[in-house]
């Protein structure tokens, strides 16, 4: 959807393989360090990184998306995305503020963390195995893209302006291959 936009999209992985060398003693480091310098690299001109949640309280659920409390552009994605994704779910939350990430403080572009839904709710978890669902939220997160493209007034983005999308390595179905996330393991 956002190729066929004129967007380009740089995908990270297109399997369930991390972005470090076995040598490295920290690979959960190496492999965000390398998905900022890969975004550098690219000229991105945003990175959305794309996960799934999961927290104590097995009833909490619902899609949320979190930016650099400091990046006003970030914070613009995040509410685009967000707002996306209120036709999907009944159960959508508010993009969150967040000064610690190692992804939102070290890319040089507005960045967003999409968390598509919670794990730990075992309703939602069964949805996020649905390629029916995993569309739905693929869609979204395309059109909050394209709507936060428009509302920043940047004009058009494309291999001139670089895009860098990001995407998990969790292990619960793929994405239909009609999605610019072919490959995109959720």
């Amino acid at each position: 959807e956002l190729e066929e936009a004129g967007i380009t999209v740089v995908m990270t992985r297109a399997d369930d393989s991390g972005l470090y060398q076995e040598q490295d003693r920290n690979k959960k480091m190496a492999d965000l360090k390398a998905r900022c310098r890969l975004a550098e690299q690219q000229g991105a001109a945003l990175v959305v990184s794309i996960h799934q949640n999961s927290y104590h309280d097995g009833s909490v659920r619902g899609p949320q998306v979190f930016y650099y409390k400091a990046s006003e552009e970030g914070r613009q994605l995040a509410e685009s995305i967000q707002e996306a994704f209120e036709p999907v779910t009944p159960y959508n939350r508010t993009p969150k503020a967040n000064d610690n990430y190692y992804l939102l403080l070290h890319t040089p572009c507005p960045a967003a963390i999409v968390e598509c839904g919670f794990l730990s709710c075992p309703e939602e978890a069964a949805l996020l195995g649905t390629e029916e669902y995993q569309q739905k939220l693929a869609e979204a997160i395309a059109g909050g893209i394209q709507a936060y493209q428009a509302k920043s007034g940047s004009g058009p983005l494309s291999a001139e302006a670089g895009w860098a999308i990001m995407e998990p390595r969790n292990r619960l179905g793929k994405l239909s291959k009609e999605t610019v996330w072919t490959g995109w393991n959720i």
